[in-house]
């Protein structure tokens, strides 16, 4: 194929629009998958049991460090890459799906000791059979990755939505039959199944049997601090259920991945459109210093807006959203939605600088920041673990805090954006989602609901109200620069 065909323009002004129309694809694709997957996982839950989800999570701990090592952040740098871009598809192709073997065999015959560490026996079987996910998936990254360097994400929105329904369609019909963990185990790997035929149909591309080594050593030089930023993610993401399951047991770690999953599937609702778009635009306006600044402004300024009253509001229903949703099997989960709720809050402030730092050719900033993180981040989790999941997750969000300030720090020395700027740019997002909580907070004191469902439909309709009014009081110009956004984005 004519590495012509991979070509794209590079003008700042259609990089941005493009970008923007590229989001209502990646918000179609994040509200499908992200609807579906809560409505399957609460009806799930009521089936199944803590001790079922924690089964699963532990597989997918490894599931995730394994598609790491597999996908060695070849598919960051094919997205970023500008010359040779089919003789490296074909590259990543091949690296792929020969890391992925070699990595299901070496889970397959260590399942036991990780199942030892967990103390349970169950996670032998569950990790052995789950793990296929990850050859399956090595089958597609390159698709997806092409897809994402031509602002083509239409298409990875239809491969969404039929991918998150087979799941769903696979294991409520398994639970009810009384297949406990395997419900869970056979729907996601029908899932992911889903994926790989749906891609193979819709894109044009097909590896060919070659693979230029000298090539392949250029694209190594990019990826490797792509795959060590992403495996020192890995150790402080996963981390935390890693440790906490070793101690707490299956039945807790189950809690409080189910609780960090729900939350995650919120904020990700909202954001996770941004974040393909923002590093394939980023990536094609790195050499426009200024622009990327701005654009940066504009897209921290926005995510805050939504970021932060969505973590207030969570942490204030916590105990309604708890009772409704997940009912009295799931005790205790409320701690986990009001704390995580609050700490993604607060991380979204900084949520897509990740992104612009390897878009703007620096992805070792990334890595260097996982560094100085771990310092703090596994001690905390060890320290706090043994004292109940309560402690753990307020050592959970006492560290995200610290992280902020520590991106804030690169996000000054590359963009020259200071504290007092950054600041100044979210003061009305601060100051409404400060006035919202205290109002919340009185009317609470002065209306107590028995029924649940009221107690959250009130008080939450009253905070988004009262939030929206002050947002228009002291920016309106924001707002209108913000519907203009949406209506250009969902224009064809």
């Amino acid at each position: 194929m004519d590495n012509k065909k991979f070509e794209t323009k590079t003008s700042a002004s259609y990089i941005k629009t493009s970008a923007i129309k590229s989001v209502k694809w990646t918000a179609l694709g994040e509200i499908a998958s992200r609807s579906i997957q809560p409505i399957v996982t609460l009806v799930l839950a009521r089936l199944l049991t803590p001790s079922d989800f924690g089964l699963v999570g532990v597989a997918m701990i490894a599931i995730s460090l394994a598609q790491i090592l597999q996908d060695f952040g070849l598919g960051k740098t094919l997205i970023q890459r500008e010359t040779e871009v089919e003789k490296s598809a074909n590259i990543i192709f091949w690296t792929n799906i020969t890391l992925a073997i070699f990595i299901y065999f070496t889970i397959f015959v260590n399942a036991p000791f990780i199942s030892g560490f967990f103390h349970e026996p169950n996670v032998t079987s569950v990790l052995r059979v789950l793990c296929l996910q990850i050859v399956l998936i090595s089958f597609i990254s390159v698709h997806q990755a092409l897809f994402q360097r031509k602002f083509q994400f239409k298409q990875i929105f239809f491969v969404r939505l039929f991918s998150a329904i087979v799941p769903g369609i696979i294991s409520i019909p398994l639970a009810l039959y009384g297949y406990g963990v395997w419900s869970l185990v056979f729907g996601t790997l029908a899932g992911a199944f889903t994926q790989v035929v749906l891609f193979w149909i819709i894109s044009s591309w097909r590896p060919q049997l070659s693979y230029d080594f000298q090539l392949a050593k250029q694209l190594f030089g990019f990826s490797i601090w792509v795959t060590l930023e992403a495996f020192l993610g890995w150790i402080i993401a996963c981390g935390d259920s890693i440790i906490l399951g070793h101690f707490l047991g299956i039945k807790d770690l189950g809690v409080y991945r189910v609780g960090v999953t729900f939350i995650t599937l919120i904020f990700a609702t909202f954001f996770n459109p941004l974040v393909p778009v923002t590093y394939s635009a980023f990536s094609r306006l790195q050499a426009n210093k200024e622009e990327t600044r701005q654009t940066f402004l504009k897209i921290t300024k926005l995510i805050a807006s939504i970021s932060l009253p969505i973590g207030i509001a969570l942490a204030i229903l916590s105990p309604s959203i708890s009772s409704i949703i997940f009912g009295q099997r799931w005790e205790r989960i409320e701690i986990v939605i009001a704390t995580i709720g609050i700490m993604h809050g607060i991380a979204w402030l900084v949520g897509i600088n990740p992104e612009v730092y390897r878009a703007s050719g620096r992805p070792d900033i990334n890595s260097k920041l996982h560094i100085i993180q771990l310092c703090w981040y596994i001690p905390v989790y060890i320290f706090s673990a043994p004292y109940g999941l309560l402690v753990f997750c307020i050592g959970r969000l006492g560290v995200a805090i610290i992280s902020m300030f520590l991106h804030m720090h690169f996000s000054q020395k590359l963009f020259n954006i200071g504290w007092i700027q950054f600041l100044k740019n979210i003061n009305p997002i601060l100051i409404s989602a400060l006035v919202s909580v205290v109002s919340i907070f009185f009317i609470k004191r002065m209306y107590s609901f028995a029924n649940p469902f009221w107690d959250l439909f009130i008080n939450g309709t009253t905070f988004i109200l009262i939030y929206l009014s002050m947002i228009y009081l002291k920016d309106r110009e924001f707002i209108y620069n913000s519907f203009r956004l949406f209506r250009l984005s969902v224009g064809k």
